[in-house]
């Protein structure tokens, strides 16, 4: 971390300054390339690379999961066995690709950073960045997955200016509206002095990202608007292993009693049943706490299986905490604008380094605070293949909407649909950003989702903006 962002973690965990251990970055293991190149001449540079190479483990980090599709399939066509990995695909067949590739059965898989969380194979010997990384933290992270064994392993960002517009575009399509922020801060405030949300319906009431609701939920609190009361499960799922005559039997006749009216406020299916745990304790006239405590006992005991549902998180208002629903939504607005332009910076730095000449471990090392003293001798500016410059890519000119696709977005605001009847759901729709209003009503399957991909966010937004007057 930088001095400044390693002091922010001592002070956020109140850990002293000499309580603070930071290990170093240096990977001198680790060969570093940057290869300016076009996004038409991608794909054969990507193959000629995977032709010279020596065999061995390699990963090929891609942004989108069409692309991993289509990569995979032209190495295929190419006559390379190489294999695709995202989080579109069925699990199980996510899972065997995994444990192939684990097992060194298969030597290439092309795949979205959902590659990766949980992978620790010690001898991948190549990594290549297809696409820009989001940031040089996330560069670090994927990068350090080769060579955990010590030996020579090559890292390579095939580097292309292209790529910056769907990145950001992720950035820009994850900033909620003002609308839906007030809407989030109103139903907060609504909710009394002690209450409970589920972060997955207000995902969909308010359609924003569940992850994103999560944060700005953290910053309601880290500004001091609610104190959090922890979480807990709405209700379970349970299936009997013994019928209930012998579940029982081991009890006095008060507990049966209690018991029975317990599976008496559950919903039978043919073999689970499902209990709404607010709704039997009002029914029951029972603390919640209770009947919690008596499924996991019977759980314990071996009685049932038990499975939770509906994750809740409790919070409190904070006492006299201002209740202004303008205050606390232009506070949010502020917050998620300086996360956006965060983010943004982040990824101005990814190419940054792609552009500099200077070394690029030293460009890393200086960024994570260290001070390297001489160049590392074997990346591609040490040894001239990089000489720096600005990446190749299309003229900003070329990156405007047509009257075709100004013509789309007229069409879809006539369709009338509520999941985009706002401009920010909308432009989010053509530029390929799901959003749960419209994975709810099926429009990502529409043939002109992600229409737009390759158009900024900011323009597809501004045009949008305009039909809506």
């Amino acid at each position: 971390a930088t001095p400044k962002v390693s002091a922010e973690i001592r002070e956020r965990f109140a850990i002293t300054e000499d309580d603070h251990i930071q290990t170093g970055f240096a990977r001198p293991n680790l060969h570093f390339h940057v290869s300016p190149v076009s996004a038409a001449e991608r794909n054969e540079l990507l193959l000629q690379r995977l032709r010279e190479q020596d065999p061995g483990p390699t990963v090929i980090y891609v942004t989108l999961q069409r692309t991993a599709e289509e990569v995979s399939g032209f190495l295929a066509q190419n006559g390379l066995q190489a294999n695709a990995y995202h989080a579109g695909m069925r699990d199980d067949h996510r899972a065997e690709i995994q444990d192939r590739f684990m097992n060194d059965e298969i030597d290439v898989v092309v795949a979205t950073i959902a590659f990766g969380m949980g992978i620790d194979k010690s001898n991948i010997r190549f990594v290549y960045h297809y696409n820009l990384p989001k940031s040089l933290e996330n560069y670090v992270q994927e990068a350090g997955r080769a060579g955990r064994d010590g030996e020579p392993a090559h890292c390579e960002i095939l580097a292309c200016r292209d790529d910056l517009t769907v990145l950001e575009n992720f950035v820009f399509g994850d900033t909620p509206s003002r609308t839906a922020l007030k809407s989030l801060v109103e139903h907060v405030l609504l909710q009394g002095e002690t209450f409970s949300v589920s972060r997955y319906d207000l995902s969909y009431a308010k359609d924003i990202r569940p992850i994103v609701v999560s944060t700005a939920l953290t910053y309601l609190e880290l500004d001091g608007l609610l104190i959090p009361t922890g979480p807990f499960y709405a209700g379970y799922q349970f299936q009997m292993l013994q019928d209930e005559g012998r579940i029982l039997a081991g009890y006095d006749a008060k507990r049966q009693e209690f018991l029975r009216k317990i599976f008496a406020a559950s919903k039978k299916a043919r073999i689970w049943h499902k209990i709404d745990i607010v709704d039997a304790a009002a029914s029951m006239g029972e603390e919640e706490s209770r009947i919690r405590k008596a499924l996991n006992y019977l759980e314990e005991m071996g009685d049932l299986i038990l499975k939770p549902s509906g994750l809740r998180h409790g919070y409190r208002l904070a006492p006299d905490s201002d209740r202004n629903v303008a205050h606390w939504s232009d506070k949010l607005v502020t917050l998620f604008e300086n996360r956006e332009a965060g983010e943004i910076s982040r990824l101005n730095l990814v190419v940054e380094m792609c552009q500099s000449a200077e070394c690029i471990p030293n460009f890393l090392l200086r960024y994570f605070g260290e001070n390297p003293e001489a160049g590392c001798g074997q990346c591609s500016a040490c040894v001239n293949d990089a000489p720096g410059g600005e990446l190749p890519g299309r003229e900003q000119s070329e990156l405007g909407l047509t009257a075709d696709q100004v013509a789309t977005m007229q069409e879809l605001q006539s369709e009338e649909h509520i999941a985009l009847r706002q401009p920010r759901q909308l432009a989010r729709f053509l530029c390929g950003l799901s959003s749960p209003a419209t994975s709810r009503a099926r429009l990502t399957r529409d043939s002109r989702f992600g229409a737009l991909e390759e158009v900024p966010f900011q323009e597809v937004l501004l045009q949008a903006e305009s039909l809506a007057l």
